[in-house]
Formats: structure tokens, C-alpha cells, sequence
């Protein structure tokens, strides 16, 4: 869990609280009239968190399923899915 500290107390042990979260990895969060403004955390936090950032795929199912190792092998079952999706086919078929 982050440790919260006003933005103003912050100011005065900047040079602690960026030793603090480089040398521990906690993370501190700056707040200001009680409400988060900005956080500080160390490298390897950021690092963790650029690496989950990267993982993280957006788009339909077919976009990601093209990112998959293999994708070729059934690639030409999900062009016949699309196709059938757009004739009225007895199946609904649902990529996105």
C-alpha cells in the first residue's frame, strides 16, 4: 500500500522521499487537500509497471488473436467466422 503525503511536507523532504522510493520501492503518493496529485515510486517499480503496460493488449479478438504464436495455422477459420458474420448465417458470430 502507497504512503500518502501532502504535497507541501513533500516539498520540504523531496531529496528523502525520492531516496526512500529508489532505495525501498514503496510507493508515495502526493496529495494536496486530501486528494492524489502525483505519485513517486522507484526504478524497478517502474519498470514493473512498463512491463505490465506492455502486456496489455486492446483491440478485437481477432487483432489479439493475431499476436498470437500459430495465428496462421487458424487464420483462415476466422476469416470464414467474419464472412459468416456479415451473410445472416444461422450462427451469430461474435469477434469484438
Amino acid at each position: 500500500m502507497a504512503r500518502a503525503i501532502d504535497v507541501d511536507q513533500a516539498k520540504a523532504n523531496l531529496p528523502d522521499l525520492l531516496e526512500e522510493a529508489g532505495a525501498t520501492g514503496e510507493r508515495i503518493v502526493l496529495v494536496r487537500n486530501g486528494q492524489p496529485l502525483a505519485a513517486v515510486i522507484g526504478p524497478e517499480e517502474l519498470r514493473k509497471l512498463e512491463c505490465l503496460e506492455s502486456r496489455t493488449v486492446s483491440g478485437s479478438l481477432a487483432e489479439i488473436a493475431g499476436q498470437w504464436e500459430g495465428f496462421a495455422e487458424i487464420q483462415p477459420y476466422v476469416e470464414e467466422a467474419y464472412e459468416a458474420r456479415g451473410t445472416g448465417s444461422e450462427r451469430p458470430v461474435f469477434l469484438e
